[in-house]
């Protein structure tokens, strides 16, 4: 007797033969789940007789019209995988699939995750098309991936804009260069980039959507930031302020705390490294040199130097095992670099600038009393050369830099700066039957493609049905009205909101709104009388009135009109996340 499960790719396959509270993997999206008896991705008997089911499948075959899913290949997957119980038969690309034609893969008996080695949707007869320099042509696909253009390019290969077909969304796809598929220790650390951004969540982290191979073709996706890296915003801007650069710090060591809280230490940070996007969120990318602390396994023999010497510390340049700490030490260097235009350590070759930061002393940062002394300090610290002298947790360094922003009475923080707070809620939809679940994951697909009207009134629906997810709901309906610029609902929905959140950033971003909302008007209001006594002063007085007073206050509503607008000018950005879904609202 068969067991169906829709699985989060669309996939319906039988998991009968998985024991609840077991781990398995799907065989098409290579993602991996737990079986729970409450689980609603479970089709009930009651529901296989109705229409939910049928629903649920027609759709998942609709989308299988467009893009069929692949043959799997039999050499790609493990004896415990099987197809209509036969891991080498295939079936025709568009023919209607049996719910027993896929079996999930239990991850018990493989003992690791199995995201590499198994196919992914969509994969095609015949390998990506190429354009002359090598690269892969726009209008090419890998898997469900079509390539629009490229990103940038790296030492290991080339990253695309690339749409997803599936899930309608834009992506950052990096592929691993064609020199180096062969060599066995490039594909481990292009895989180890994937695997470990991919067990962090922070908004400060880039996000990875997953990984997988296409004819030889090794890539994987991961959130596409609108933006530029903090190497390209000194060159085309000059070096940071000290109050953006205490705010950019801010941001990176929370990204780096997260991190080490699952035991990942980066080894590789640097301007190239850091992405600010146009909101002014800072995230952490690359984690291609990233190791457990508690790893016994090196990516290359002890005492080969890895990382880039321009901002490596001085133990990693020894060859020496290395912690957070020499983290601590690159991320020094890099703010370093980012406020005064140039590195710490220069020279004609790496073991030159390696050697620098060995036995050298960089040269102080001087910034007059204020935030760039402050600033100053906390990344001569961060550079010491002994391990003992510099900070010693993320948290120690989080403390020093709220410190040092706190002390500063300026709230904006340049054009492309903004003060950010950050919300994170698990997922609350978890126990959602499928149709409500299919509903949200429909309206929040429109939401991220700016279709507001279709978005509105599956969210309207799902409201309805489920008033339990208000508190959810209203962000969603928030981030609708923002974008059609309805201030009236923005303001009902910012009061909604402190009726129902407890969370201290949540409550600030709308207090903060709603106090905006009143700067905008007093500034307008201070502006109308300063109009008003220019038209007495264009008068001609006679000799009672006290000119010389009036003209006093005419520069006290001016002063009064700059500040005011200075207030709020510098902007606050909320970065809400719950599940998989994050919204930026600003």
């Amino acid at each position: 007797m068969t067991q169906p499960y829709i699985c989060r790719c669309g996939e319906v396959i039988d998991v009968a033969g998985i024991s609840r509270g077991a781990e398995f993997v799907c065989p098409r999206c290579a993602g991996e789940s737990r079986l729970e008896e409450s689980d609603p991705r479970l089709i009930t008997p009651a529901e296989r007789g109705g229409g939910v089911y049928d629903a649920l499948l027609r759709e998942r075959l609709e989308g299988a019209a467009v893009l069929p899913p692949a043959t799997p290949r039999a050499g790609n997957l493990p004896a415990t995988a099987t197809s209509s119980g036969n891991a080498s038969s295939a079936r025709p690309a568009r023919r209607t699939p049996r719910v027993d034609e896929t079996t999930p893969v239990p991850l018990a008996s493989t003992g690791r995750s199995l995201a590499a080695d198994l196919p992914h949707p969509g994969m095609t007869q015949s390998g990506p098309a190429l354009a002359r320099d090598g690269t892969l042509a726009a209008g090419s696909r890998i898997g469900v991936f079509r390539i629009d253009g490229i990103l940038g390019r790296g030492g290991m290969g080339v990253v695309y804009e690339a749409f997803d077909t599936q899930l309608q969304r834009t992506v950052a796809l990096k592929v691993l260069g064609a020199e180096y598929v062969r060599d066995d220790e490039h594909v481990d650390r292009f895989r180890r980039e994937a695997r470990s951004a991919a067990s962090l969540s922070h908004p400060n982290i880039t996000h990875i959507y997953g990984m997988g191979t296409d004819h030889g073709v090794h890539w994987f996706a991961m959130e596409l930031v609108r933006g530029r890296t903090l190497a390209q915003a000194i060159l085309e801007d000059g070096p940071l302020s000290p109050e953006l650069a205490l705010e950019y710090l801010h941001q990176v060591t929370l990204g780096m705390k997260a991190a080490f809280a699952r035991e990942i230490i980066h080894r590789d940070l640097k301007p190239t490294n850091l992405i600010v996007s146009e909101h002014g969120l800072v995230k952490i990318t690359d984690f291609g040199l990233a190791k457990l602390v508690t790893s016994s396994v090196e990516i290359t023999a002890t005492g080969i130097v890895m990382g880039t010497p321009l901002y490596m510390s001085p133990e990693q340049g020894r060859g020496d095992t290395v912690d957070h700490r020499s983290d601590i030490y690159s991320l020094g260097c890099t703010f370093y670099h980012l406020l005064s235009g140039r590195p710490p350590f220069e020279g004609e070759t790496a073991m030159t600038v390696i050697v620098r930061h060995l036995t050298g002393e960089a040269r102080p940062l001087e910034f007059p009393e204020g935030a760039g002394e402050r600033i100053a300090r906390i990344v001569t610290r961060m550079m010491q050369k002994s391990v003992a002298e510099r900070f010693q947790s993320y948290d120690e360094l989080h403390q020093a830099v709220t410190a040092a922003r706190n002390t500063s009475t300026k709230l904006d923080l340049g054009v492309r700066g903004r003060l950010i707070l950050f919300a994170e809620h698990p997922d609350p939809t978890g126990k959602l039957e499928p149709m409500s679940l299919k509903q949200l994951s429909v309206a929040d697909v429109n939401l991220g493609l700016g279709r507001h009207d279709k978005s509105l009134a599956l969210y309207e629906k799902v409201l309805e049905d489920h008033p339990e997810l208000e508190v959810e709901l209203v962000f969603r309906l928030l981030k609708i009205h923002q974008e059609a610029g309805n201030e009236g609902k923005e303001v009902a929905l910012y009061r909604r909101i402190l009726e129902l959140t407890d969370h201290p950033a949540e409550r600030t971003y709308c207090r903060w709104k709603l106090l905006v909302r009143q700067l905008r008007r007093l500034v307008d209001e201070v502006g109308e009388s300063k109009d008003a006594l220019e038209e007495l002063l264009g008068e001609d007085l006679p000799e009672e009135m006290p000119s010389r007073r009036l003209l006093a206050r005419m520069e006290q509503l001016r002063e009064l009109e700059g500040r005011l607008r200075e207030d709020h000018e510098g902007g606050l950005l909320l970065i809400r996340k719950s599940g998989d879904l994050q919204l930026e609202l600003e």
